[in-house]
């Protein structure tokens, strides 16, 4: 196929493979977007249940008042957010769901329900499917293939930990210094860093030194994930907002292009892995509502969707690397809701270097990308950017720099007990293995 010679061509910074895309075929889909609002959760900084609320044990026959879940329990139920099982008995340690979870997800984060498409065909008949349409199409969950959400399903403690991390990240609230600290145990690799963050911020209802993340998510700890994340959110209004309406600056606009434009390859990855395997994909309606948390015109995407889904590894390969140097970024220009960053794009390897125009526009508080415009390039890489350049694929690139000449630089690494030596053309940016 086709798709494989261009697949030979990528880096390994700049690809991401079909393991990548299986990734977000299991539990890893429901946990890698976040995003929308809505009005029906307590707003942000509005206190945490009310101050006489009654002990959970008082409302569930099976919850105990020293049960550790106890607490948050009763502040969901007093939130309206939750209710028992039969016969007035709440099951703190029952498993939850995937439906379960994605009601609960809807209802705490204000999104209420959707009658919006989905690409899942399991969801015909399921009373969850209006709180899984709302959450889907706030990015918060997705399925366990590109059509199959399988809503009786448990949920696991990392696609849970994952879950709720990306909706406090979407909204602002920054990974603790700590986070590094705590071990994510065998959390899989999409999800170690949200389970050291949860753990970091004291999220989980549990203080073992281990989160247990491939363990069923049980009712109660489900509850208080849920609880704590709203405090969190309730206690952090104010500064997190004072954050937002500060300044965009250059690096924090190239962080955002980096990130979006990476998340939306990888959505594109796993829709090719699964039309790969079954010869199906879901229709771009059902994937524009997550594009849209991205693009200000996802409908940009329609084409190259529908017609060149095949071409994705070309698509990934135009994308700036998550690696990139800061420095190729610098704003043009600035309003108070629209801001130009242009960016030197060092991707000579597989399509023309060129420099990139990205237009980021503020809606409902966020920035979003508007568009972006290529240009040829016509000035050459500098030092700095071609050392970038190396330490995309090399870690200690930027200090073996060995001499410049007329047309590049040259470098000298030590990869895997063998001494390498590269250069990088200050017309292109290309990196490219020079032979003795």
């Amino acid at each position: 196929m086709a798709w494989k010679k261009v697949l030979l061509t990528l880096s390994a910074a700049a690809m991401l493979t079909s393991a990548a895309g299986q990734a977000f075929a299991a539990e890893h889909r429901e946990a890698e977007r976040s995003g929308g609002s809505g009005a029906e959760a307590p707003r942000e900084g509005q206190a945490a249940g009310a101050q006489t609320r009654p002990a959970a044990g008082l409302l569930f026959a099976d919850v105990a008042p020293d049960n550790r879940n106890a607490d948050a329990i009763a502040d969901l139920a007093a939130r309206g957010l939750i209710e028992g099982a039969a016969s007035g008995r709440f099951d703190p340690d029952g498993a939850l769901t995937r439906e379960q979870f994605a009601k609960l997800l809807a209802s705490a984060f204000g999104l209420g329900t959707s009658e919006g498409p989905t690409p899942f065909v399991d969801l015909v008949s399921a009373w969850s499917t209006p709180y899984i349409s709302a959450a889907y199409a706030a990015g918060l969950v997705d399925g366990i293939t590109a059509v199959k959400f399988m809503p009786a399903q448990p949920v696991t403690r990392q696609a849970a930990a994952a879950m709720v991390w990306r909706w406090l990240e979407a909204r602002g609230v920054e990974a603790p210094a700590a986070a590094s600290g705590p071990s994510a145990g065998d959390a899989d690799a999409w999800a170690q860093a949200s389970v050291r963050n949860i753990m970091a911020l004291g999220l989980r209802s549990d203080s073992g030194a281990s989160y247990e993340p491939k363990r069923v998510m049980t009712r109660g700890d489900a509850a208080t994930l849920v609880s704590r994340a709203l405090a969190l959110l309730e206690t952090t209004a104010a500064e997190r907002a004072a954050k937002a309406a500060q300044p965009l600056t250059a690096d924090k606009a190239a962080s955002l292009i980096r990130f979006n434009e990476q998340k939306t390859a990888e959505l594109f990855l796993s829709l090719f892995d699964h039309e790969l395997a079954s010869r199906t994909k879901p229709p771009f309606e059902a994937i524009r509502p997550v594009l849209s948390r991205y693009y200000a015109d996802p409908g940009s995407w329609r084409t190259f969707y529908e017609r060149h889904l095949g071409g994705i590894y070309e698509a990934v390969a135009v994308f700036p690397a998550v690696s990139m140097p800061v420095p190729s970024f610098k704003i043009v220009s600035v309003t108070d809701d629209r801001v130009q960053v242009r960016g030197k794009r060092p991707e000579g390897a597989y399509t023309d270097s060129a420099f990139l125009t990205y237009t980021l526009l503020k809606r409902n508080g966020n920035w979003v990308i508007g568009g972006r415009e290529e240009e040829k390039l016509t000035e050459p890489f500098t030092r700095e950017e071609a050392e970038g350049i190396v330490g995309r694929y090399y870690k200690a690139g930027s200090g073996l720099f060995e001499r410049e000449e007329r047309d590049r630089f040259l470098f000298t690494v030590t990869d895997k007990g063998e001494k390498l030596r590269l250069s990088v053309s200050k017309a292109k940016g290309i990196l490219a293995l020079e032979e003795d």
